[in-house]
């Protein structure tokens, strides 16, 4: 088996002691390169740059040096004192980290768009100008931001999901209230302008990640969008739309992973050197590259974090936009839809508890478990308030003892604790819940109804 050779960059490197010829390989730090080679630069009194006097960060890839480029070492001041050292020290400790939180209080402004539309809900002008503003203060700064992502001073990603919303508010605000199913009709339309704006600030952007994220976030909310406009269609109540997407979570957040990677087959294996049959007689077999560069993957792992990033995130908003109205089919006359949306409750809370585990960062483990948290709360305060006092009792102590029993469970795990017989009988319990979401969120649909009344007609 051949090895591709390593791709490399040539340069030559002035410093005070004379010239140096380097070859630095393209998927490596320049930083690293130089440190092989036994020169350490102090970052704060040196500084490399180019022909042109343009500083060249250390941590630059080799990839984006120009080969046969000539470099220079060039010292910007004296070392610093202990003093200076010290105060520099004090100043970036009392620097506050920006965590995007003044970006996430704009999550407030589709609130109150929603207060302001409710307002003028029955005045059908002000109604209309109101979604046209709302539509104008929505779309503009979306793209203007998409425009700059990716550059300094640029607004992070976490601020366009205020004007995501907001159109979506500003849609819905155009349908009138006097109409038949206007409260499914105005979310069907909502979640589908938000899905239409997804898709405009992939178009504008220009980096990949947040084009990759955009992309995911568009889809899924088209999805919803169709699961809501038929629902629609076959005249389906509120909470039987609203039960089916809540089932369609755990088998979307399950299956999410598997979509995330967006290369050629041939990335994966080299087929002309293992295949030994053709697909059909005109198949054409996918071509293998000869090497991958440290930067194409790093491009695919960024796109592909990316994508899970925001599909889960919106997967869990849409759990805890659903659960609310799902749990109105909790209190439903027939026996069949109360115990389907019952089952359905306990497929997603397990679900959400117990598929974060395959996945690493703190937000993708957390934000389920949370919107898990979040459904069981709405669930049982929905089944206490319909019955009477005895079972309302004995519901509350069935949720204190799994919230005691998730404390100790919690201490455990953050101690360190793990079980590969718990382990397997979780995924055992996950499998379960994942595959018995949707069947019961079509029975809280009261699909079987549904369909007798199609074979009957």
């Amino acid at each position: 088996m051949t090895v591709a050779p390593v791709e490399r960059r040539r340069i030559t490197l002035l410093g005070d002691a004379g010239a140096v010829d380097l070859a630095v390989p393209a998927d490596d730090r320049l930083d690293d390169a130089l440190r092989r080679w036994g020169l350490v630069l102090d970052p704060r009194a040196q500084r490399i740059v180019d022909r042109d006097g343009r500083s060249i960060d250390p941590a630059t890839s080799g990839e984006q040096l120009a080969d046969g480029g000539v470099y220079a070492v060039i010292t910007v001041g004296g070392p610093r004192s202990a003093s200076e050292e010290r105060r520099e020290r004090r100043a970036a400790e009392r620097e506050r980290t920006d965590h995007g939180a003044r970006w996430i209080l704009l999550g407030l402004v589709p609130v109150l768009a929603v207060v302001i539309v409710s307002l003028v809900a029955e005045d059908s002008a002000a109604r209309l100008a109101v979604a046209a503003v709302l539509g104008i203060a929505s779309l503009a700064p979306a793209v203007a931001w998409a425009v700059r992502s990716g550059r300094p001073g640029g607004a992070p990603p976490i601020a366009m999901a205020a004007p995501l919303a907001l159109a979506g508010v500003a849609v819905a605000a155009l349908i009138p209230g006097d109409l038949m199913s206007s409260g499914q009709l105005r979310i069907t339309v909502g979640v589908l302008a938000a899905a239409v704006l997804a898709l405009v600030l992939a178009v504008c952007t220009a980096d990949v990640p947040l084009r990759a994220a955009w992309s995911t976030v568009s889809v899924l909310l088209v999805g919803f969008a169709g699961v809501w406009g038929g629902a629609l269609l076959l005249q389906l109540p509120i909470g039987a739309a609203a039960a089916v997407s809540l089932g369609l979570v755990p088998v979307v957040l399950r299956a999410l992973p598997t979509t995330l990677v967006n290369v050629s087959d041939g990335m994966f294996i080299d087929y002309r050197h293992f295949m030994s049959n053709r697909w059909s007689v005109r198949g054409s077999i996918p071509d293998s590259p000869a090497s991958i560069a440290m930067a194409d993957a790093e491009r695919v792992v960024r796109a592909s974090t990316a994508r899970l990033n925001a599909g889960t995130l919106v997967l869990v908003l849409v759990t805890v936009g659903m659960a609310p109205l799902a749990a109105l089919q909790l209190v439903s006359d027939d026996a069949l839809i109360a115990v389907g949306t019952i089952v359905l409750f306990v497929c997603v809370v397990l679900a959400l508890l117990l598929t974060p585990r395959h996945t690493t960062g703190r937000a993708l483990r957390w934000l389920p478990r949370g919107a898990a948290i979040l459904v069981l709360l709405v669930g049982a305060a929905t089944l206490a308030a319909g019955v009477d006092a005895v079972t309302a009792a004995v519901v509350g102590a069935g949720v204190f003892a799994a919230g005691v029993v998730a404390a100790v469970v919690s201490v455990a795990v953050a101690r360190g604790s793990s079980s590969l017989a718990w382990s397997r009988f979780g995924d055992v319990v996950e499998w379960l819940a994942v595959a018995l979401a949707l069947p019961a969120a079509l029975i809280a649909a009261d699909s079987i109804e549904l369909l007798r009344g199609m074979m009957s007609g």
